[in-house]
């Protein structure tokens, strides 16, 4: 049996938690990982062969709790902050 993926885990299985990837609850091969600043992305087998790069937070248990709001929580002032 495949080691499910953690932080620690280059290679091994990941389960895709968040509810509104394609392949949710899917169990997925992982070949490895990237690091982009602070984010680190899983390298994933997809099933006609080809490597692609997922958010490892889309795993974890936290993921699965997302939900979408109907009103944004942040004001639109702090969202428009960031652009400046």
């Amino acid at each position: 049996m495949q080691q499910l993926h953690n932080a620690r885990c280059q290679s091994g299985k990941a389960i895709i938690r968040y509810r509104f990837h394609p392949r949710h609850g899917e169990a997925v091969i992982v070949a490895g990982h990237n690091r982009h600043g602070d984010e680190v992305a899983l390298i994933i087998r997809q099933p006609d062969g080809t490597l692609v790069q997922l958010p490892i937070w889309m795993t974890e248990d936290r993921a699965e709790a997302m939900m979408v709001k109907e009103s944004p929580r942040l004001p639109l002032t702090r969202i428009c902050a960031n652009f400046i």
